[in-house]
């Protein structure tokens, strides 16, 4: 890898790391998780995400893409889907976080 690709890498990196802080339910309140099945419903939509780009890469890839190539389109791959489908989601205004509500 040349240090255009180390780069694209790092970044990529970063999306992810961002992208999974704002989505990790560690944090969440228990309230907020009981009877939610749309946690599990992003869930596995990532992961049918990551296993069709997956898919793709070992399929119809170009032949050069192989070894270290396709961890690093998989970490685009998965920094595509987190980042746009954070952002994708933000801007239809779904919050990832309850707000606390207030009482007047």
């Amino acid at each position: 890898m040349e240090g255009d690709e180390i780069f694209i890498a790092v970044v990529s990196a970063v999306v992810v790391a961002v992208g999974s802080s704002n989505t990790s339910i560690a944090q969440m309140p228990a309230l907020s998780l009981r009877d939610n099945r749309w946690i599990g419903l992003t869930r596995v939509s990532v992961t049918l995400a990551m296993t069709w780009i997956l898919v793709v890469l070992l399929n119809f890839a170009d032949p050069s893409v192989t070894g270290i190539y396709v961890w690093f389109y998989l970490l685009m791959g998965y920094a595509a889907v987190k980042g746009v489908g954070t952002l994708g989601a933000r801007l239809f205004g779904v919050r990832f976080r309850p707000r606390c509500l207030r009482t007047a």
